[in-house]
């Protein structure tokens, strides 16, 4: 705050001991540092009632923040559950398309698969190796 040196406070003392007298010195030197304790009690405390309502507002952001961090995991798991569930609905359809389309080429494949069974019979039939049907 404000620094007083030695030579300031002897002066004082000087000062208070022929203004007061040398009788009511001591008495005044207790109460004055009587009203220094507690002055000084009064401003610890002024400060301490500043940090906590500081440290409140603090914790009011913190928790502003939290909050606000929270909300956004929330937004952003929807979100990534929304994807995940589009992205299995495409997977289903491409897998259902691919079953279609692989049993089309299945059933096709039978009808090619018989015509060239039975050319192979007849071409065992025939034994001479030529593909010509009778």
């Amino acid at each position: 705050m404000f620094s007083i040196s030695f030579g300031e406070i002897l002066l004082i003392a000087t000062v208070g001991l022929v203004v007061i007298g040398p009788k009511r010195l001591p008495q005044a030197a207790r109460f004055a540092g009587h009203l220094a304790g507690r002055l000084q009690r009064q401003i610890q405390s002024v400060k301490a009632d500043i940090n906590r309502e500081m440290q409140a507002e603090e914790l009011k952001d913190i928790r502003s923040i939290r909050d606000d961090f929270q909300q956004a995991a929330r937004d952003g798991k929807a979100a990534f559950s929304s994807a995940v569930s589009g992205a299995q609905q495409t997977a289903d359809n491409v897998a259902a398309a691919t079953v279609a389309v692989t049993e089309e080429k299945i059933n096709d494949g039978d009808d090619n698969g018989n015509n060239a069974a039975q050319s192979a019979a007849t071409v065992s039939d025939n034994g001479d190796g030529n593909n010509k049907q009778p």
